[in-house]
C-alpha cells in the first residue's frame, strides 16, 4: 500500500496537462522557458529548436491532454549526443519546499517516493529521469526505455529515501523532477545512472540518453505524471480543473483585453490595481501592459 494520503497524494500540479494559460503552442525555442503547459517548463540550451504543444492526445485511462516537444531544427544530426558537451534538452517541474516536507528528506525517517508517468515518443531507446534536491545540491536520477515508436507507454520508477540535506519548509524550489531529452557529452558519458542520492555528479544526469534533437519531427509527449510517498504507484488523481486551475495560478496569472483601474501619482507615474484571482508565490514579473490601449497582461512567478 502506498505510504501517503488518500487524497492529495500527488505532489505535482497539473499532471494531466490540463492547463495552458499561455496557449497551446509556442515555436523556436531554444533556451529554457515556460511554454504552454502550466508549471512544466522546456529545458534548452545549445540544443536544437523545439515547438512546445498542448495537444489532445488520449492514454485510455482517462488522460486527454499531454505536454509535447517536437524538434524542428536538429542539432548534430544523425549522432547520440549534442554537438555543444554542455547542451542540454528537457523537461523540468518544479516543487516549494513547503509542499515537499512529507517526504522528510534529510532525517532518519526519510521516505521513498514513486514517480510514475505516460511517455510517448517517436524515437526509441534509453531516456533519464532524475530528482534534483535544489538545496543540498543532491541528486538521484534512473533510466528509463521507450520501447515501442509513437505508442504510449507508462513508466514508473521509486526513488529511493534519502536521510542527508532536509529541504527549506519555505516557498523557495527544493526539488526538482528533469525528464532529460538530449544532452552533451559531459552530461552523457563517463559515468552511470546515479540511482543513490549523492553529490551532484554531471555525467550521472543523462548517461547513455538518446538525442531527440537529431532529426526533426522527432517528438516526445508525456502526461498523467504523479509524484507519492511510498513504494508504490497508486492509479492516477485526477483533480478538478477549477483546482488545478487556481494552484496553477499562484504562480502565473493571464488577464484578457480590459481595463484596470488606476490613479495618478505626480505628473509621470501610475498606481494601478492588479486584480489577483489567487495571492502568488512571491513578487511577480509583469509582462504585456500597454498604457495607451487594452491588451492582455500576464503576473509571472518562476
Amino acid at each position: 500500500a502506498t505510504d501517503g494520503q488518500i487524497a492529495n497524494r500527488n505532489m505535482v500540479i497539473n499532471g494531466a496537462m490540463q492547463v495552458s494559460q499561455r496557449g497551446t503552442s509556442v515555436t523556436s525555442l531554444t533556451a529554457s522557458a515556460y511554454a504552454t503547459v502550466d508549471r512544466f517548463k522546456f529545458i534548452g540550451s545549445a540544443g536544437g529548436t523545439y515547438t512546445c504543444e498542448t495537444v489532445s492526445d488520449s492514454v485510455d485511462n482517462g488522460l486527454r491532454k499531454a505536454f509535447k516537444f517536437t524538434c524542428t531544427t536538429a542539432d548534430n544530426a544523425g549522432q547520440s549526443n549534442l554537438a555543444n558537451a554542455d547542451g542540454l534538452i528537457g523537461c523540468e517541474y518544479r516543487f516549494e519546499g513547503q509542499d515537499v516536507q512529507r517526504i522528510q528528506k534529510g532525517f532518519s525517517s526519510a521516505k521513498q517516493v514513486t514517480l510514475s508517468f505516460w511517455v510517448k515518443s517517436n524515437l526509441t531507446g534509453t531516456y533519464n529521469v532524475e530528482l534534483k534536491d535544489v538545496d543540498n545540491s543532491r541528486n538521484c536520477g534512473f533510466n528509463y526505455t521507450v520501447s515501442s515508436s509513437a505508442t504510449w507507454e507508462k513508466k514508473t520508477i521509486t526513488f529511493p529515501a534519502d536521510t542527508t540535506g532536509t529541504m527549506g519548509n519555505d516557498t523557495g524550489q527544493s526539488l526538482t523532477i528533469q525528464w532529460w531529452l538530449a544532452a552533451g557529452n559531459n552530461y552523457r558519458t563517463g559515468g552511470s545512472a546515479h540511482t543513490t542520492w549523492g553529490s551532484t555528479t554531471k555525467n550521472k544526469s543523462a548517461y547513455n540518453n538518446v538525442n531527440l534533437s537529431t532529426a526533426t519531427s522527432n517528438y516526445w509527449e508525456i502526461t498523467g505524471v504523479q509524484l507519492e510517498v511510498g513504494p508504490v504507484a497508486t492509479p492516477f488523481e485526477f483533480q478538478s480543473y477549477g483546482d488545478t486551475l487556481a494552484r496553477c495560478q499562484r504562480y502565473y496569472q493571464h488577464w484578457k483585453r480590459g481595463y484596470l483601474a488606476s490613479n495618478a501619482v505626480g505628473t509621470s507615474d501610475l498606481n494601478i490595481g492588479v486584480p489577483l484571482t489567487v495571492p502568488l508565490r512571491a513578487a511577480p514579473s509583469i509582462d504585456g501592459l500597454d498604457m495607451h490601449r487594452s491588451g492582455n497582461k500576464t503576473a509571472t512567478v518562476s
